[in-house]
């Protein structure tokens, strides 16, 4: 069942060549610690336990994450795997002092982009040639009928497959993933038909033609673009059409990080500007013996390599090696090769010979593109050696992207190892569900900073460990915007209390029991924050440690009245502010928790301006309960409202202090 419409003779030589490897040891393989000793401790990929975070040279970090794929806008997706290792950037960096050098690419090309690019290009181009509307219906309708019946078939097998127990959830996840493509296409095919019956019922008279066009293309456009591009796709010749369309999203990409205050790499790869080096390093693997050439492609020779002067093969995921529908997904959606080009179905692509309507580049084997593992391999091997200290990436990249990038690399170079320190962000699902375009159900990040600011989202989150699976939902967004409260509120008060005590160099500053036990706590809460970030930079308890700081701090101020010392409280708050900066969730360049976002004068002038209009909605308010003769219980509530809901959110704390109104 698990391959089923494949041909018996690719079952079977995948089987052959999977029960070799199977056959031998497949328990996570020996892991090549650096030498040395660390109190810091990481969850490991290469060995699926917290080893010590020992790097080649002391105090310094050579870190190499996979960046996205440049087709469409981030997703939510994206800000799980890049905010959390933003997280862990800034706290190896600004908490632990280490030296990094954090190098990200970004895949410009790839199979993804070149259907995407040239889908977009042709129905754009349709638009412009067709002013028939009766067309356009006929051709997306047709589309939808032939997508939605496809997909039931695909839907309907599945209700009939069977697997050994231990892959029934991956089956029921399947099952639901493709009832979901199936649930999609039909409402878009709904919202594309009930769209033309209102045209056809002249029910869209006050609408220009232009715009009812626009608007039916714009419903069909699935439909479309999977029809012009099987008429069409071979015809386009233009690489300045994929080349824009990547430029487009990686400036977008870049834009969305910036607005979650995600720091910039220290270097950026692009795949098109490694053409050359990845021809060379391709070369270098077949030289070794452990890849081949067929068809004016290069394929890696999985057989060849495991076992062979050390090497294994499937580091990261040792089970994986027979799942052939992880393999297909590695190969990317435009890989059709020919029945006995590879030798077997396991062997992945290094190079591949470009197709009509792909963009090429000249190589020894013919005109093509590289594959999308190798990418990976040649740029993070030229800007950081034959061996470096993290790479890092999402979980669902494990296997067989980084798995191959492993091979690929310690096959260029006979190495044992090519990265000491392998870590994987968790999955973020959606409503239970992995969040994915194919199923409509991500959030791009701009739609969710429309509805929730970026500190909010940093703070979701700093909920979950990094390695985690997560959920995206309204309760876990509730939970974080409490916390970000907490703290908010934390600062507020401080402020006021320090405003409230003044100049420390007028008040007594012996310390009482109160400000002893206090101080203790200071000290403690740094200990037990380093300790929670050595292991595993276990942020989630670190933050709760620091909240109930913050609670601590809370009931010294009101145990301490007026005694409270100031030097003491600034530094509390100096603590607490430095923990958010290694956070990320104060903005870089802002001056503190309450001014961040507010660096410049043109911010502090519209927040006095927020405040200016407070006060005259509040005078007004006043004016006219007095008129109406309201009882002045009446205009305490009034006080209170202003006081607890509107000064908050304009970074300003009122408290009623005993003896003082």
């Amino acid at each position: 069942a698990e391959y089923m419409g494949t041909s018996l003779h690719l079952v079977l030589k995948l089987s052959l060549v999977a029960f070799r490897i199977m056959s031998s040891e497949r328990a996570f393989p020996h892991w090549h610690g650096p030498h040395g000793e660390s109190d810091i401790k990481v969850h490991n990929s290469l060995t699926n336990s917290k080893v010590p975070f020992v790097t080649l040279e002391p105090k310094k970090i050579g870190w190499y994450t996979c960046g996205p794929t440049v087709y469409d806008s981030s997703h939510m997706g994206h800000a799980r795997c890049y905010v959390t290792f933003d997280i862990i950037r800034r706290i190896l960096q600004d908490y632990f002092g280490y030296d990094v050098n954090y190098v990200m690419n970004i895949t410009d090309i790839d199979d993804k982009i070149i259907l995407r690019a040239r889908r977009n290009y042709l129905v754009a181009e349709y638009a412009k040639a067709t002013d028939d509307l009766e067309t356009i219906y006929s051709d997306a309708s047709s589309t939808f009928q032939a997508m939605i019946e496809k997909q039931r078939q695909k839907v309907d097998e599945l209700k009939e497959k069977t697997v050994e127990p231990r892959y029934a959830d991956d089956l029921t996840a399947e099952k639901q993933t493709e009832a979901l493509k199936l649930e999609n296409v039909e409402n878009e095919q709904k919202t594309f038909l009930s769209f033309y019956q209102s045209f056809k019922a002249n029910t869209l008279e006050n609408k220009e033609f232009d715009e009812i066009k626009a608007e039916l293309v714009k419903l069909g456009k699935t439909a479309l673009a999977e029809k012009l591009d099987k008429e069409k796709g071979s015809e386009v010749t233009d690489q300045e059409i994929y080349k824009q369309h990547s430029m487009k999203y990686e400036i977008e990409f870049f834009n969305d990080m910036r607005a979650l205050n995600v720091r910039d790499p220290d270097a950026l790869t692009r795949v098109t500007e490694y053409v050359d080096d990845i021809v060379n390093f391709v070369q270098k693997i077949i030289d070794n013996g452990y890849a081949y050439a067929s068809n004016g492609s290069v394929y890696f020779d999985v057989a060849a390599y495991h076992n062979k002067n050390g090497h294994q093969y499937a580091k990261l995921v040792p089970t994986a090696i027979s799942n052939k529908k992880l393999l297909e997904e590695g190969e990317g959606a435009l890989s059709e090769g020919k029945d006995g080009e590879k030798r077997s179905p396991m062997d992945f692509a290094l190079w591949k010979a470009s197709k009509a309507g792909e963009p090429r580049w000249n190589s020894k084997w013919g005109m093509g593109r590289p594959g999308w593992h190798i990418e990976c391999s040649a740029m993070a091997s030229d800007l950081l050696g034959k061996q470096f200290d993290v790479h890092s990436g999402g979980v669902d990249l494990k296997f067989p992207h980084h798995d191959n990038e492993l091979a690929q690399s310690e096959a260029c170079w006979e190495c044992p190892q090519w990265v000491n320190h392998f870590w994987h962000a968790g999955h973020l699902h959606i409503h239970g569900l992995k969040m994915s375009k194919s199923l409509k159900n991500f959030i791009t990040i701009r739609e969710a900073l429309e509805n929730v600011t970026a500190r909010t989202i940093r703070f979701l989150f700093l909920l979950t460990p990094w390695n985690g699976g997560m959920n995206f939902s309204d309760t876990s967004l509730k939970e974080a915007s409490g916390k970000e409260q907490t703290v908010h509120e934390f600062f507020l008060n401080v402020q006021a209390k320090l405003r409230e005590l003044g100049r420390f160099e007028l008040v007594n500053q012996k310390f009482t029991d109160e400000d002893r036990k206090y101080q203790a706590k200071l000290t403690q809460i740094k200990g037990d924050v380093t300790a929670r970030l050595s292991d595993n930079f276990n942020y989630p308890d670190a933050l709760d440690l620091i909240l109930q700081f913050i609670s601590d701090t809370n009931k010294y101020v009101v145990a301490s009245g007026a005694a409270c010392k100031t030097l003491l409280l600034s530094q509390a708050s100096s603590y607490v502010e430095r923990m958010m900066r290694v956070f990320g969730v104060i903005d870089d360049g802002a001056a503190g928790w309450l001014s961040a976002g507010a660096a410049s004068s043109q911010a502090n002038d519209e927040r006095i301006s927020k405040i200016i209009d407070v006060f005259a909605a509040f005078r007004d308010q006043v004016r006219d309960a007095a008129k109406s003769q309201k009882s002045n219980g009446d205009i305490l509530a009034i006080c209170d409202h202003i006081r607890d809901e509107i000064m908050p959110d304009i970074g300003v704390r009122l408290e009623d202090q005993p003896g003082r109104g």
